[in-house]
């Protein structure tokens, strides 16, 4: 009996501890987290910028393999004799695997599983992202370039309304003594912020002068800004309409500028000769179609004045083909620099001399042998120009009926196979009529008796 009843206890013992160990296995398996994790991977984006801020040395809870509950102390009675209990202390060690045969212990607590609910993100937010006071930098900006612009306008526009009405009063008088009218009631006219215009008349020879102060654009901040790299100057413009004056090309230019003013004015290519002259400072350049007007025109007065004030002179052009105004094509231009206000007076000389080559262009007579080779060369430009503009009337003329052609090709095949017949078949009878009557044309010509016929005949 002894024996049976120590193998009874070895056994159940035994079982014991294989059930121990099979719930310490089961409790550190953490197969339905695994299964969590796999399954909602896709949201651990949205879970980390959702997830409340923890602190870093949070661990996380461990399942106890044992516990230990405070207990009277048993006594002999209490406990079964066939059944070994361990103790450690004041407390009974039990081994947790069963719920239902242990009472007194707390129930594990469950990991909670993270459930992703419908969370409506604002594309504003994400984009703009907070409001805040870094948000308003770039309406700064805007607000800024407005407020800087609108500041440009009011000195830019005033500073070039001080240049117009200083240089009106420092010439007004030359103007007044060379013209009985100057000005239509005010003597200068604002065309724009940049634009100033005087116009007088009552002169013989001319038929009115027209001065026009184009100024930098110092109103348009802009233009300011581009002015930096190009530096536009302040520039004056006097245009003389000639009533007479011989059929000649005579102009001073600079150097560096001949290619542009040669494509701006047609008749310096058409027409004119380019010819150094020594008496000129060395960056400027005559062209003319008549050699004889260089010394009738670069006298004394004029060559010192052009040579005292050279950084003032731009350009300088009289010619009879002025290809803008076709009303007045006798035309001298004068074209000068403007200094700044406290240096006007610079531009007296110049002005004067303006004025001057008007009565020295309308007196001016050129040879018959200079004269018979401008009119010469204006023949042979006004053919050249003709035919250039016959071919451009035929090229245009071809152009349009390649496009009409091009177009009833598309609308034929737009149409369906019966209609596309019927538009060819009119399409032939009308180029077919056409053919006849061309064939008709031709044989009443040489059938029709000549003239010297008829008078033979009566």
């Amino acid at each position: 009996v002894s024996t049976q009843s120590t193998g009874v206890v070895m056994g159940r013992v035994s079982l014991a501890l294989y059930l121990s160990l099979l719930c310490l296995l089961l409790g550190f398996t953490k197969p339905q987290e695994s299964f969590e994790d796999e399954e909602w991977g896709e949201f651990d984006q949205i879970e980390e910028e959702f997830r409340p801020e923890t602190s870093d040395h949070t661990e996380e809870p461990r399942i106890p393999s044992k516990k230990v509950v405070s207990t009277p102390r048993p006594t002999s009675e209490d406990l079964d004799p066939e059944i070994s209990v361990e103790t450690a202390g004041d407390g009974i060690l039990v081994e947790e695997y069963d719920e239902d045969e242990f009472i007194g212990f707390e129930k594990e607590k469950s990991k909670p599983v993270y459930k992703p609910q419908n969370i409506e993100i604002d594309k504003n937010e994400l984009i703009l992202g907070n409001p805040g006071p870094s948000n308003y930098y770039l309406e700064g900006c805007f607000i800024a370039f407005i407020v800087l612009y609108l500041l440009n306008l009011l000195v830019g526009k005033r500073t070039n309304e001080q240049i117009a009405r200083a240089w009106a009063k420092s010439f007004r008088n030359i103007f007044e003594e060379n013209f009985s009218r100057v000005g239509d009631g005010p003597m200068m006219v604002k065309e724009s912020h940049s634009q100033f215009r005087v116009s007088a008349t009552g002169r013989i020879n001319c038929i009115g002068l027209q001065a026009v102060l184009n100024l930098r654009r110092r109103h348009d901040l802009l233009a300011e800004f581009f002015s930096l790299f190009r530096s536009p100057k302040d520039l004056l413009t006097i245009d003389v309409a000639m009533e007479d004056m011989e059929p000649f090309l005579f102009a001073i230019l600079p150097k560096y500028k001949e290619r542009s003013y040669k494509k701006a004015y047609k008749d310096l290519e058409s027409f004119g000769t380019p010819y150094p002259v020594s008496s000129l400072p060395e960056h400027l350049l005559v062209y003319t179609d008549a050699k004889e007007l260089i010394p009738n025109f670069l006298h004394g007065d004029v060559v010192k004045t052009i040579d005292s004030y050279q950084d003032l002179i731009q350009f300088i052009w009289f010619s009879d083909q002025h290809p803008i105004y076709p009303k007045y094509k006798k035309l001298l231009r004068f074209v000068f620099k403007i200094p700044p206000i406290s240096e006007l007076e610079k531009m007296r000389l110049p002005i004067k001399m303006a004025i001057h080559f008007i009565d020295r262009v309308a007196s001016l007579k050129l040879s018959s042998m200079a004269r018979d080779k401008t009119l010469k060369i204006r023949a042979m430009a006004s053919k050249a120009e003709s035919k250039q503009s016959i071919q451009e009337m035929q090229e245009s003329a071809q152009k349009r009926k390649m496009e009409k052609l091009q177009k009833e090709k598309e609308d034929l095949e737009k149409l369906s196979p019966e209609e596309r017949f019927k538009r060819e078949r009119k399409i032939q009878k009308k180029e077919a009529k056409k053919k006849n009557q061309m064939k008709y044309k031709t044989c009443l010509l040489y059938t029709s008796p000549s003239p010297r016929d008829r008078q033979k005949s009566r």
